[in-house]
């Protein structure tokens, strides 16, 4: 673990020049992937540091699947722009010549196998991304929703999860089953260029906004003598899922205090005194989020000691890894809104 650690930031802190030095030799090699790709040498350097930055995620974590997640979704943005995927085996074979040239042959073996487990991960057929699809109540509800949301059209989005609420939706479910499940969608569409940035914020607004109408409706809970505090890592500024979970908990009872999201480690051990906390909730989308969770658990740990809430951790990208909060050091860790739920009553006891 040790020496998964120092080449995992050996690679984080060349990551800028080792990208370079593979975006100078795939250029120079495959003149064509700069028309096909855009942006020329500055556009390929950023995304091949961006793929060193997950790589070293999925060193420090032991976990080559973690890259070959990461390589999938890169896969999925090409191919929606018409961009081949020889295209990004080709970058991603060109790190390995640079971070031959450039690291330590041991370090540099760790990396590129690594980097093969992404590479092999990209030839063959593509990876279904789990997409919103009709066929249940909930499911249909969540593509209308979402059809209003992307048109700005906020009002009837709203009034859609009302209507459900007061015909006897629990308000678990719509954020479980309609909420949430429309908003990851989102981001998929805008990873996939389906929808614009302008289409994409008019949606997170419109969830946003229906998440504080049905919170301030739904009938909360007898109060529990419980704080749980909740955010996302630093690094990471989605907030749509800690401010649901803060929302389903503070509705069954709890004293739950949503940070935000991108919240820094330090500032999380000085909230937990603060609040007195009994519960930290942290939330990580990306691979690339996971090292500083992992730092987050350990400044609590070393400035409150035995004072420390218990943490539990989730997110999208616990779905990819399972176990990943033990190598964290968490308590526990969710797969999804429902689970999060059932995990902190489970700990509250």
């Amino acid at each position: 673990m040790i020496r998964s650690l120092f080449v995992a930031e050996s690679i984080r802190l060349g990551a800028r020049a080792i990208a370079s030095g593979a975006a100078q030799s795939l250029l120079e090699a495959n003149p064509d992937t700069a028309r096909r790709f855009g942006g020329g040498f500055s556009h390929w350097q950023e995304f091949l540091t961006h793929r060193l930055i997950e790589l070293a995620s999925a060193i420090e974590f032991e976990s080559s699947e973690l890259f070959a997640h990461d390589a999938a979704w890169a896969l999925a943005s090409f191919e929606s722009r018409g961009v081949p995927r020889e295209d990004l085996a080709k970058g991603l074979e060109s790190l390995i010549a640079s971070i031959q040239e450039s690291t330590k042959p041991d370090d540099a073996q760790t990396a590129i196998e690594a980097l093969r487990v992404g590479i092999e991960a990209i030839q063959g057929p593509a990876r279904q991304m789990a997409r919103l699809a009709s066929g249940t109540t909930s499911s249909d509800l969540a593509i209308r929703y979402l059809q209003a949301a992307i048109s700005g059209d906020r009002r009837n989005a709203i009034s859609m999860i009302c209507d459900a609420f007061n015909s006897g939706t629990s308000a678990l479910d719509l954020y479980d089953q309609v909420l949430i499940p429309a908003q990851r969608e989102i981001g998929t569409m805008w990873h996939l260029g389906e929808i614009s940035v302008p289409e994409e914020h008019a949606a997170t607004d419109a969830t946003r906004s229906s998440m504080a109408v049905l919170a301030h409706t739904a009938t909360r809970q007898p109060t529990r003598d419980w704080t749980i505090l909740v955010a996302s890592i630093e690094g990471d500024n989605h907030d749509v899922g800690v401010r649901a979970l803060a929302d389903l908990l503070e509705i069954g009872g709890f004293r739950a205090i949503c940070l935000g999201a991108n919240v820094p480690g330090e500032d999380l051990a000085n909230a937990c005194a603060d609040f007195d906390a009994n519960l930290l909730a942290l939330s990580a989308t990306m691979s690339i989020h996971l090292p500083a969770m992992a730092q987050a658990i350990d400044l609590l740990d070393a400035r409150l000691g035995d004072n420390r809430p218990r943490v539990l951790v989730g997110g999208p990208i616990f779905s990819i890894v399972p176990g990943l909060g033990d190598r964290l050091g968490a308590n526990a860790e969710a797969r999804s809104l429902g689970e999060a739920i059932a995990q902190a009553e489970a700990l509250a006891h």
